[in-house]
């Protein structure tokens, strides 16, 4: 083994600009994991037990621009059922008790609404869930993109009342 090296002659590496990235956090299977647990632990395994559902949508816009990957919390009242959804790329949302697309229980909501970016390092690219996972060098550290101040649900500062038989579009607007 050398004791010095010349690297006088080396060449810059075209690929650094993208060794560094940001890679938006999908949430969609933990959202539906976690749905699903709910709903078996909170309603029991019966399925459709529980009171009725009503259809919630809307749109979430952050300084008047729709935001994409944001994740919806509508909590109900009695706090039985949690009721979730994510933006597209114009914003939209849909709320899932139980079943994908099913709404939310009638009542008054408070609401969070959080966008978690995962930045992975230096060294990696965009990585799975399940990469991660299997690569704990790779130590991804997570920032909300929105002001934390609307994903807290103990201090909750979004509230919605979803009314059964009427159109439950809400648009929740965000701002510094």
């Amino acid at each position: 083994m050398r004791k010095e090296y010349d690297f006088s002659d080396s060449v810059k590496n075209p690929y650094v600009k993208h060794l560094k990235k940001q890679v938006t956090l999908l949430l969609n299977w933990m959202r539906s994991f976690g749905t699903a647990l709910a709903a078996v632990w909170l309603g029991g395994c019966g399925g459709e037990s529980g009171p009725p559902l009503h259809r919630v949508t809307g749109t979430v816009l952050y300084d008047d621009q729709p935001v994409e990957g944001a994740v919806v919390a509508f909590r109900g009242d009695q706090a039985l059922q949690l009721a979730t959804g994510t933006t597209d790329d114009q914003g939209r949302f849909t709320l899932t008790t139980r079943r994908p697309g099913d709404g939310a229980v009638a009542g008054r909501h408070t609401v969070t609404v959080s966008k978690f970016i995962v930045d992975v390092g230096a060294n990696a690219g965009p990585v799975s869930m399940e990469e991660a996972a299997k690569n704990p060098q790779v130590t991804p550290e997570s920032r909300n993109e929105l002001p934390a101040k609307y994903a807290d649900p103990a201090r909750p500062l979004l509230e919605f009342n979803v009314a059964p038989g009427e159109r439950n579009d809400f648009t929740i607007r965000l701002s510094h």
